[in-house]
């Protein structure tokens, strides 16, 4: 966490009545609905990322073959979250391919946004930074191949753009939150010049070493900023939560407090965290982390959201499997009785 001055935190404070004042003048928005069917999200490591790290390809594209054996989980999917990396690097017939699959399974189509912008004094080669201009590009791929972006995440924009130190190779920027939102902003305009009707979310780490206090303060800043100037709320906010740390379970309950508080939707990352696990431990650690965040916790998501940044489980296919990614999926669906 960057050092703050004492003038800094005061300005901040001094700031923070208007910010939320003007944030909460656009109405209420949906808040967490106990008991509701949430939203349904997957995302796994795609071919190109598998390749850049060495990997064997798996059957990441069987999903989207006629007849594939996830009809349970296709049949109650909402979004099927890409990588920036994929649909950059993915092959015509590949991204085609993928476009097509989902269509004809009604399940939307969400990618992932880096929100800032780096420079040469800093945010090369960080997580969240990328160039100018990529989100459009990314946008009019997936146009050309036949899809529609129903929604974009951008990746920690808040963490990666104002907390975040980096490396001493690789340092972040750590900019005035102000800053950042009007880095994001200009990125959101970018795929909205393609697709104008696309939800805007972020997704941010919860559960790390930065004080939460400063961190929901910081969030406050940027949704007002937002808010105020594209004229529409954040649509979601998914907490990626640090799960092999003490202490997340209090974290992830103030950021679900913080988000109804806000009106914002929000969604909980579920995997087995970010450690070299096999499938069947990976997808039991995923199990255990749902059940005590809903049944422990009593929290209730409004975006479950299964995405993995690891190359586990190797396995997508099928649903039956209880190790694979759609046979958890398919666990999630029965524990919340979804599906039988």
């Amino acid at each position: 966490m960057p050092p703050q001055s004492t003038p800094r935190r005061r300005a901040r404070a001094s700031r923070g009545v208007r910010w939320l004042c003007a944030l909460l003048a656009f109405g209420p928005a949906a808040a967490n609905a106990e008991g509701a069917t949430p939203e349904l999200w997957m995302g796994a490591l795609e071919p190109p990322a598998r390749a850049a790290r060495g990997l064997a390809a798996n059957d990441y594209m069987d999903l989207f073959a006629a007849g594939a054996p996830w009809q349970a989980v296709g049949a109650h999917l909402t979004e099927l979250l890409l990588s920036k990396r994929f649909v950059m690097q993915a092959p015509d017939d590949m991204l085609a391919a993928v476009v097509g699959g989902l269509a004809g399974r009604h399940i939307a189509i969400a990618m992932e946004v880096m929100a800032l912008v780096p420079t040469k004094q800093c945010g090369l080669g960080v997580a969240g930074y990328g160039p100018p201009d990529d989100a459009r590009q990314q946008a009019e791929r997936v146009r050309r191949a036949g899809g529609t972006l129903d929604a974009i995440v951008l990746e920690g924009p808040v963490w990666f753009g104002h907390f975040f130190a980096g490396t001493d190779q690789h340092p972040a920027c750590q900019m005035p939150v102000a800053d950042v939102a009007k880095q994001a902003i200009a990125k959101i305009a970018e795929v909205r010049a393609v697709f104008p009707n696309v939800r805007v979310g972020e997704a941010e780490p919860v559960g790390d070493t930065t004080d939460v206090h400063e961190f929901d303060q910081a969030l406050v800043e940027w949704l007002a900023d937002l808010t105020l100037k594209t004229g529409r709320r954040l649509g979601f906010l998914q907490a990626q939560v640090f799960w092999q740390r003490p202490g997340w379970q209090d974290a992830l309950r103030a950021t679900d407090a913080f988000a109804r508080t806000q009106g914002v939707r929000l969604g909980i990352v579920y995997n087995g965290g970010f450690g070299d696990l096999p499938d069947a431990a990976w997808s039991e650690a995923t199990r255990r982390h749902y059940t005590e965040v809903e049944q422990r916790l009593g929290l209730a998501p409004d975006i479950a959201a299964f995405v993995s940044a690891t190359p586990r489980p190797e396995h997508l296919l099928p649903e039956s499997a209880r190790d694979s990614l759609t046979g958890v999926v398919l666990g999630y669906l029965r524990f919340r009785m979804i599906t039988k």
